[in-house]
């Protein structure tokens, strides 16, 4: 190995341990990022909350759904209930048509999302005006909220603080929909997001200023975020906070009562647990949800592959290795040499290699059965006598048309049948049986 290469080697290994340690280095720590995948190893994950809902109900199956929602709920039994926690959810046509008739027949649909589908509440709101009549989520900038539940049937009174700067980040949208715009979509409030200045880290940035312009606000602030709406036999539940339901948020035990309030109105059957958006028949991240009337052709398909952490670091390790290929494949090759067309044997090679095949080789036992085939053939062909019948009468003719020695041709064929049966053969006796094949040709000169 020449230095060149050698430097080349060494340069190869170090970017390899540079990607390596990089890659460590971004994954130690806490994952911050909304996931809402059931894993816990994300803050912002929904472990603790599938966990949850298994013992809610212990005589009820958990059912992680691993398809479409028209495939994944067919035939499911009623009741049941069909559980989503995510930024958004994507619900083309045959999605909406088969969502809308579980629901109808008597189950329960759970949408935890930032953003309620406008598909659906053109739906339960009985209306094809446009789109802000029937969707009337508004938004308030905040570092923190209070929560609070109160359900007079079931007796259930339950609140909850949430300061967002506690788990990571600082300053969010909080969505919520306005008490005056309830009746347009026919909406229980089930829970109420408030947000106010008693708490000096809880500020207020409301999306209803007139001048466009987010602006602080001193005055005190409320709004439904979990409201239920009935359709057909069944019921649609609404939360407009899917980030209360995060494993860092339910890590606190006085935030538990919550969630166990909200998770009240489940039906005694099944969980339907919706791990992934299906977008386009394909699994895809709870996160973000491209939407097909909105989607641009032009956009960078490498904008969505650096947004993600997994495939940022696959697209950067293929960058690395396209470049190694260049580096070490990009040099100049050594020069092809012809192959040389083999010489034509001579008569003097020709033996010498005989002559090494019979010496030498140590496959013996199968150049025996060569050597006695062509004496056989030899005998057949040039003596007219059949070597198909016994060994013995094969002897008789010989000795009868050739006066051959009788003791030494019987030595012939009876050396071959022992070796027959062995299977081997030692270098002596191949040379041997040899001998007295040579010898009977020769006296037949």
């Amino acid at each position: 190995m020449n230095s060149k290469t050698k430097l080349g080697v060494f340069v190869a290994a170090g970017i390899g341990l540079l990607v390596l340690i990089i890659v460590i280095v971004s994954t130690m720590g806490v994952d911050w990022s909304e996931t809402y995948i059931k894993d816990k190893d994300h803050a912002k994950g929904t472990y603790y909350v599938a966990k949850l809902l298994q013992h809610y109900q212990p005589q009820s199956d958990f059912i992680v759904l691993d398809s479409p929602i028209h495939e994944s709920l067919s035939n499911r039994e009623t009741p049941s209930n069909y559980l989503f926690i995510g930024t958004e959810i994507y619900l083309p046509d045959d999605d909406l048509d088969a969502l809308n008739r579980y629901v109808h027949s008597g189950n329960n649909a759970f949408l935890f999302c930032d953003q309620i589908p406008y598909e659906l509440m053109e739906v339960l709101a009985g209306t094809d005006t446009n789109l802000y009549t029937y969707l009337p989520l508004s938004y308030a900038y905040s570092n923190g909220i209070s929560n609070r539940l109160s359900d007079s049937n079931l007796n259930i009174t339950a609140d909850s603080a949430f300061e967002y700067d506690q788990y990571g980040f600082s300053n969010r949208s909080w969505n919520y929909i306005a008490f005056k715009d309830l009746d347009s979509i026919h909406a229980e409030t089930l829970g109420t997001l408030k947000i106010t200045l008693n708490k000096s880290d809880f500020t207020i940035y409301n999306s209803s200023d007139s001048t466009g312009i987010e602006t602080k606000n001193d005055t005190l602030f409320e709004g439904a975020n979990y409201v239920r709406i009935p359709y057909g036999k069944g019921y649609y539940y609404f939360h407009t906070n899917p980030i209360l339901f995060c494993n860092a948020h339910l890590t606190e035990r006085a935030n538990l009562d919550y969630i166990n309030g909200v998770f009240a109105y489940l039906n005694t059957g099944d969980i339907l647990w919706e791990e992934h958006n299906w977008v386009f028949s394909r699994p895809y991240l709870k996160t973000y949800v491209p939407r097909t009337n909105t989607y641009s052709p032009d956009e960078s398909i490498l904008k969505m592959i650096l947004e993600n952490q997994e495939l940022k670091w696959g697209w950067y390790s293929l960058l690395i290795m396209a470049i190694m290929f260049v580096i070490f494949n990009g040099k100049r090759k050594q020069a092809t040499i012809p192959l040389l067309p083999d010489v034509s044997n001579t008569t003097l090679i020709q033996i010498k290699k005989v002559g090494h095949l019979y010496t030498e080789s140590e496959e013996y036992f199968e150049i025996t059965q060569d050597m006695f085939e062509n004496f056989l053939w030899f005998v057949h062909f040039k003596l007219n006598i059949d070597t198909h019948q016994s060994s013995e009468r094969i002897i008789r003719d010989l000795i009868k048309q050739t006066d051959y020695d009788a003791d030494e041709m019987k030595s012939i064929f009876t050396r071959y049948k022992k070796i027959e049966n062995w299977k081997s053969v030692t270098h002596g006796v191949f040379l041997q049986l040899h001998r007295d094949i040579e010898k009977f040709y020769s006296s037949l000169k």
